[in-house]
């Protein structure tokens, strides 16, 4: 699933997930390996609580804080991940039909790190997104989007050029807003006492917004990839 690369990209970029979004991507296989393996919610709970709390226990045991950003992220990653396998163990689902199987690794990675899914959580079920890539009903809409005689969309390339020229310009403004705005800058005695408060409102609000335009490109990277998605997938 080519959704799964712009969310990687943008935990990567993200300060203090370099290196802690690895964290994530094992919190995602412990998931699948107790959906395929033991099948059971229990299991899942136990296991992936189990790695949440050596998460949070990383500066007692003498490793790097991981951050407030890498945090929130995997505690939405756990619940989320959790509510799958509940799903799958015991038959229910609040959202579409579930498949009679689990999902292969792809998807269910596409799942884990399908960027609005980062900030809703379980409230967006595996269910649901299935649904929407598959053209059928979901739990929110009500209706059904599949396409006409079972073709295949086309990919509309224009559409999913903008969005990828759109998120490259929102990259260039990010790096220049970092090269010209620093954080280290904040903590100079030159700018503390030297500068203008309407200067130290608008450098922060500028310094900011870094971290701000970092969703807007993987937004838009997300829609891009969905829209190739839909486009290249069979009908």
């Amino acid at each position: 699933y080519v959704s799964v690369c712009p969310q990687l990209f943008a935990l990567n970029c993200l300060p203090s997930t370099k290196l802690t979004v690895f964290h994530s991507l094992t919190t995602a296989i412990l998931a699948f390996a107790c959906m395929h393996v033991f099948r059971s919610a229990i299991a899942a709970h136990v296991v992936m609580w189990s790695y949440l709390l050596f998460f949070r226990l990383q500066t007692q045991l003498g490793l790097p804080h991981p951050g407030g950003v890498a945090n929130a992220v995997q505690l939405v990653m756990t619940l989320k991940l959790i509510s799958v396998v509940c799903d799958y163990s015991e038959g229910t689902s609040t959202g579409g039909t579930l498949a009679p199987t689990p999902p292969p690794l792809h998807k269910f990675l596409s799942y884990a790190y399908f960027f609005p899914g980062l900030l809703t959580g379980p409230v967006f079920r595996y269910a649901d997104m299935q649904a929407m890539v598959q053209g059928g009903p979901t739990s929110h809409s009500g209706t059904t989007t599949s396409h006409s005689s079972g073709a295949t969309p086309a990919t509309p390339w224009l559409a999913v050029g903008k969005l990828c020229a759109s998120a490259a310009v929102w990259g260039v403004l990010t790096v220049l807003n970092g090269a010209w705005f620093p954080k280290s800058r904040l903590t100079e005695t030159s700018f503390l006492q030297d500068t203008s408060l309407p200067y130290k409102l608008g450098y922060l609000f500028l310094e900011t917004h870094q971290h701000r335009w970092r969703f807007y490109i993987v937004w838009l990277l997300s829609e891009a990839a969905l829209l190739v998605l839909l486009g290249t997938a069979e009908g």
